[in-house]
This record gives structure tokens, C-alpha cells and sequence, in this order.
């Protein structure tokens, strides 16, 4: 007589193509006759699943980052560098200049990531300081030359990000090469100085790019001051509520 035992779920781990799935499964021991026993693994694609994926996440500055970095539990590898097993932090530096010698010098020189996330603090037109925003596209502030499309340089590059399912206010950014404090621009968007340029490379280089902003100010260095002394507008690390957990194992 066949005797059928459920054990609950445990957790497997497997490997594909350098990529390792987490899921949990049904565990079944069957015993068929007292001198077999076999054991039937019933694969359960739950919601719950985690996939790993190579992660480049990118800030403007160190003190942007640190914090996000412990959390993470990554070390630092190089001056401007923190990694962990499946994640690596990049510090760009300020600006769009900057961010684009350093984020393709980072692609020339190291594996490609799946997908780069970029946190950081943004100016708005009116969003409420201390709001986290997801940026669904992003424009050059700058880009203002007789007989082209007015901030848009699309010829060069997807501008286009991807948007995330979480329920935080979906806006377009500018970026600028000096702080905005106040602009012509009369819809509801986000101000940065770096975005534009990680958008272009990751159009070029065909990696799927999220950026989340932290609003730091309505456009006034006055209200920026005064929120680099408040912890709850200034900390970064509350990002994660928002990524998809692709990259925990449990």
C-alpha cells in the first residue's frame, strides 16, 4: 500500500545560465513498499519567487550612497565602487558629464549588468519634499539649439525608463548642469543633474534602466538647505520598499 506524507514547503535553489532561481516547492515522500523510497519534488511557481540579477545601482555621491551600501551588505572594491555578491554600487559623481565618462568607463571594464537603478535626490516643481518619485522619462535641460526638438535628444538614445507597479507618483525629469531654481516648465516634473546621461548609455548599451528620486526641494537652495538637516527627507536606503526583491534569496 502507497503511504503519501506532506513535509510543507522548503525552499531550492537552482542555477541557469548564471542566473539562480529561488522558489519554494511541495515536498512529497512517497513510500511505494517498505524497501524504496522515493522522493517527488512538485515545483511551485509562487508568487514569492526571487530571481538574482547582476545589479548596478548608481548615486551622484558617496554620502548618497553609504548608507544604501551597509544595507546592502556591500564592501568597497575601488575608490568610487561598492559590490556585493550580485550588486554593485557606483558613485557617477555630480553632473551629467561625469556620470557619463564614469558610468561607461564602469561598462567598459567590468560585466554588464541586467539592470541599473538609479537613486538620488531631485528638485520639483511642487511634489512634496520628502517623496519618493519614479521617473518614467527623462529630458536634457540644456538641449536648446536652433531647428532641433527643444530638450529632446532622442536620436541618440531611448529616453524612456521603466516604470515600476508601486504607488508613488509617476513623473518626467530635466536634467540640468547646475542647480534649477526656477524654470518655464509649467507641468508637474522632477529636476536632477545626472539622469539624462545614464538614460542615454543604457540606451545604447540596451540595459533596462529604474530611477527613483527623492524629492529634496521645490526648486529654492533655501528649502535644499533645510532639508539636508532633516534625516527623514535626506535617508535613501527606504528605496527598497519600492524595487521589485528580485535580488533576496530567503
Amino acid at each position: 500500500m502507497k503511504n503519501n506524507y506532506n513535509f510543507g514547503v522548503v525552499k531550492l535553489h537552482f542555477k541557469f545560465n548564471q542566473r539562480t532561481i529561488s522558489m519554494p516547492h511541495k515536498f512529497k515522500i512517497c513510500f511505494p513498499s517498505q524497501n524504496l523510497i522515493l522522493f517527488q519534488l512538485d515545483l511551485c511557481l509562487e508568487e514569492g519567487m526571487r530571481l538574482i540579477m547582476k545589479i548596478l545601482y548608481t548615486c551622484a555621491m558617496e554620502k548618497e550612497a553609504i548608507e544604501i551600501t551597509k544595507k546592502l551588505n556591500m564592501e568597497k572594491i575601488e575608490k568610487n565602487i561598492y559590490r556585493n555578491e550580485n550588486e554593485t554600487m557606483l558613485i557617477t559623481g555630480i553632473g551629467k558629464q561625469r556620470t557619463a565618462i564614469n558610468l561607461t568607463k564602469y561598462l567598459c571594464e567590468n560585466e554588464k549588468p541586467e539592470q541599473i537603478i538609479n537613486i538620488g535626490y531631485a528638485g520639483s516643481t511642487n511634489i512634496e519634499i520628502g517623496k519618493w518619485v519614479n521617473i518614467t522619462r527623462v529630458h536634457n535641460y540644456e538641449w536648446d539649439i536652433l531647428g532641433e526638438e527643444k530638450y529632446n535628444m532622442s536620436d541618440v538614445g531611448n529616453q524612456q525608463l521603466v516604470e515600476i507597479q508601486a504607488n508613488i507618483p509617476k513623473v518626467e525629469c530635466y536634467s540640468a548642469e547646475s542647480f534649477v531654481t526656477h524654470t518655464d516648465i509649467k507641468e508637474t516634473v522632477a529636476f536632477d543633474m545626472e539622469l539624462h546621461s545614464i538614460a542615454i548609455i543604457c540606451s545604447i548599451y540596451k540595459i533596462p534602466l529604474i530611477s527613483l528620486k527623492k524629492i529634496s526641494d521645490n526648486l529654492s537652495l533655501d528649502k535644499y538647505y533645510e532639508s539636508i538637516q532633516k534625516e527623514e527627507v535626506m535617508e535613501l536606503v527606504s528605496f527598497l520598499h519600492y524595487i521589485p526583491k528580485k535580488s533576496i534569496l530567503v
